[in-house]
């Protein structure tokens, strides 16, 4: 069993860089790139961009959600039911919770901005919620786990 959970957690972690990849470099993309198209730019273009940035947010917030999942999986099966509970209480399952919830709630945003893909105070709101998706994987570092100089090691991260 840990063998396989191990493998998978692999698997899990690959694909919530891919995913976070997509979702931040989709916000990034749209920013920098769709926002500073001709005004005639085909509208379909933004779209598929904005679907490309849900898709990430959506796998992002699942991964997340799944490696929560089979750490608690792996807990309980090394310490018994008992440490399911304890796992809760942690700051690195707060953590995970957050980020998947800050990355679903981007992928809802990224929906409302394709209704109105030059509204700049919806672009606003999706960096805004790109930047605490990228903020809260800080907390999922080795680095939370330091008793000292753990903020200086967080910025790095």
């Amino acid at each position: 069993m840990l063998i396989l959970a191990d493998f998978l957690d692999s698997l899990l972690r690959g694909a919530v860089l891919v995913s976070s990849s997509l979702a931040l470099g989709g916000v990034a993309w749209g920013l920098w790139v769709l926002r500073g198209m001709p005004p005639g730019t085909p509208l379909g273009l933004i779209t598929r961009a904005l679907r490309l940035l849900q898709l990430g947010a959506i796998t992002l917030a699942a991964g997340q959600a799944l490696l929560l999942a089979l750490k608690a999986a792996r807990l309980v099966d090394s310490l018994g039911p008992d440490a399911l509970g304890a796992f809760a209480r942690t700051e690195h399952f707060d953590a995970g919770v957050v980020r998947a919830g800050l990355a679903l709630t981007l992928a809802v945003a990224a929906r409302i901005l394709e209704r109105a893909p030059s509204s700049a105070r919806r672009w606003a709101a999706v960096t805004v919620l790109a930047s605490l998706v990228a903020l809260s994987s800080a907390w999922l570092t080795h680095a939370t786990g330091r008793l000292e100089h753990r903020a200086p090691l967080m910025v790095l991260t």
